[in-house]
């Protein structure tokens, strides 16, 4: 499933005919490979949509692949940035235990 994240498991092709020609007897079907392939990805893009709060559903709203699930919440959520590190530090600080305190003191 990790390869539908990372789009290392692109969507293999879509449609198969019989007849190039398209004739009233051939019609494109569905290849059994992107069947496979479409469960998997809407099972896995079911799993990530489940996981968000009401309030964060509008930022992925007309993405309907887990590759563009996945990639709108690593933008939106695991950038870098100076305001993340300050409070991260400022949490590292707090939880900062003095020596002479038990835990129970310092909670």
């Amino acid at each position: 499933m990790v390869g539908h994240l990372t789009n290392k498991d692109p969507t293999p092709n879509k449609y198969i005919t019989s007849d190039p020609t398209y004739t009233i007897d051939s019609s494109p079907k569905l290849t059994k490979k992107y069947i496979v392939w479409r469960n998997v990805d809407r099972l896995l893009h079911g799993w990530l949509i489940g996981t968000l709060l009401e309030e964060t559903l509008g930022l992925f709203v007309g993405l309907d692949l887990a590759f563009a699930t996945w990639n709108a919440l690593k933008n939106q959520y695991a950038e870098d940035s100076q305001e993340q590190e300050f409070i991260l530090r400022q949490q590292v600080i707090y939880l900062y235990k003095e020596n002479d305190k038990t835990i129970g003191e310092h909670i």
